[in-house]
């Protein structure tokens, strides 16, 4: 009687190890799945945030710097020049009917 008790508790404690087995493997492909989602989220978001730094510096029809990103790079520029202590030259055109220009 002692062994069929012993028995019934082995089967009782391999039944709950398979019903926790199924769980975590139920647990496990959520999280794999919520991490996946997460990863494609992040990746989507950096996409943007990179075009909208792109669009911010750039100059939408010509596709060069804008006002503000040159700024920044004169800037830049000019700190290295004092920095390291050489010139620093710089040329700068203003295109009248740069349209003209452009279209053709």
């Amino acid at each position: 009687m002692e062994n069929s008790s012993g028995n019934s508790e082995i089967q009782n404690l391999r039944s709950q190890i398979a019903a926790l087995q199924q769980l975590l493997d139920v647990y496990e492909k959520t999280v794999l799945e919520q991490a996946d989602k997460l990863y494609r989220e992040i990746t989507e978001r950096k996409k943007l945030q990179d075009e909208l730094a792109r669009l911010a510096t750039t100059d939408a029809l010509t596709g060069i710097f804008n006002r503000h990103k040159m700024d920044e790079l004169l800037g830049m520029e000019i700190n290295k020049a004092k920095r390291y202590k050489s010139p620093l030259s710089l040329i700068m055109l203003d295109i009248d009917h740069f349209k003209m220009v452009n279209d053709t």
